[in-house]
């Protein structure tokens, strides 16, 4: 048998995958709220956000996670607890500085950046599980170190937001594939991506990270020096995933690359990548156990196992029929789509089979897309009057990659 599953690290993955698929381990979340005071009623809450908000589909609240610090009943009566909650931001009090967004004012008659690192105070309610916000009447970012990195994150967050308004439609899928914000990107395309099997393209995940490592490589590599190569690639990960943030997919592919290059600086050996996820899905749990009921998560891990033992034998019998290339990305979106099929299945209903052609032929638009963005989003920072000239040649590759997603778009998906 092959030493790859016969090996601890992977017989651990497979019996935790199996217990988990026959419900027979209870996954417990660690950052559970918890309060003598009742939900019903909290009526405001401290405390800090975890994640960058989030854009719902109704596009009238931002969620993201809360560390609560203290809640209050009505007469300011307080009480301390701990854990996470829910909130559920309106648009009008998170899009305050966005450009080209309706400029509004909030209750208190103050606006605040809503980003991941800041201390809030809100008022609000609890309805079910979930706390939506009517007001905030404080925000602060404490002289620590750490809080000032967040504070600086949040302002490359609104900095690129401003300059990426500029360059209009483009602007708005270029910062959704680069950052996660997904405010400026057209609600059709995203239903086009959506129905043409391309979701994955949107979600920040292993593609984007290895796009930003190969680039960062290619220049590492010109210098002729492997320390100095390893430091770029750490470098330019780091700053990706800063700004970025961490969604469940994208931190199994930052944990991928992490032991990737950890065994490369130890060993020059050509590691075997299903030890790499197999030992990347067991340190991820661990740090996250929650976020194994994440959709993301899941198809993430599924993409990735589904290529990694499936692709060859695609690649085999494509290879028989049509070039390498053509025959190479097609394996890979084949071998990846057989595996997740089955829980896109049990999780939306329905699957999309145009997807594994689409994924072949969009995928390398995107590729492309994201150097050019990369490339031209570094000439704008350094001489601002070519932003429109560098608008114009994007907005055409974007234009490309549009009609295409429309055009699969329009083949008939799978339902059960």
């Amino acid at each position: 048998m092959n030493k790859t599953y016969t090996n601890p690290v992977t017989i651990s993955c497979i019996f935790i995958c199996i217990l988990l698929l026959l419900n027979l381990i209870n996954i417990s979340d660690r950052n559970k709220f918890h309060s003598i005071l009742e939900k019903k009623q909290i009526t405001k809450i401290e405390g800090i956000i975890k994640s960058s908000p989030i854009k719902l589909s109704n596009n009238k609240y931002y969620y993201a996670k809360l560390k609560c610090l203290k809640v209050f009943y009505k007469n300011n009566i307080s009480s301390e607890c701990n854990g996470d909650i829910t909130v559920y931001l309106p648009v009008k009090m998170v899009e305050a500085y966005f450009p080209g967004k309706l400029f509004t004012k909030n209750n208190s008659n103050q606006n605040y950046v809503y980003e991941e690192g800041g201390f809030y105070k809100f008022n609000g309610k609890f309805i079910n599980d979930v706390f939506y916000i009517e007001d905030c009447f404080c925000n602060k970012w404490d002289s620590s170190f750490l809080s000032k990195i967040y504070l600086l994150r949040a302002n490359i967050r609104i900095y690129i937001k401003r300059l990426m308004f500029k360059w209009g439609d483009a602007g708005g899928f270029f910062m959704a594939l680069i950052t996660g914000s997904r405010e400026y990107t057209n609600e059709d395309v995203k239903s086009n991506f959506r129905n043409s099997g391309l979701s994955h393209i949107l979600a920040l995940s292993g593609m984007h990270l290895s796009l930003l490592s190969g680039l960062a490589a290619f220049i590492g590599n010109k210098t002729k020096r492997l320390k100095v190569s390893y430091l770029i690639r750490i470098i330019a990960i780091l700053l990706f995933v800063f700004i970025a943030g961490f969604s469940p997919s994208l931190l199994r592919a930052f944990i991928s690359f992490c032991l990737l290059l950890f065994y490369s600086i130890i060993n020059n050996k050509k590691m075997d990548m299903i030890y790499i996820v197999c030992l990347s899905f067991i340190i991820q749990i661990n740090i996250d156990p929650i976020s194994i009921n994440n959709t993301g998560f899941i198809l993430s891990y599924g993409a990735l196992f589904g290529i990694l033992l499936f692709n060859n034998f695609f690649k085999k019998v494509l290879n028989k029929i049509m070039p390498d290339k053509i025959s190479e990305s097609l394996s890979a979106s084949t071998a990846a789509q057989l595996l997740t099929s089955p829980f896109s299945l049990n999780l939306f209903g329905e699957i999309y089979p145009i997807g594994i052609l689409a994924s072949s032929i969009v995928s390398p638009l995107v590729t492309f897309f994201i150097y050019a963005g990369l490339f031209l989003f570094l000439i704008c920072l350094i001489c601002p009057f070519f932003v429109e000239v560098s608008g114009f040649f994007m907005n055409l590759l974007y234009t490309v990659i549009s009609f295409l997603v429309k055009l699969f778009s329009y083949f008939p998906k799978l339902k059960i």
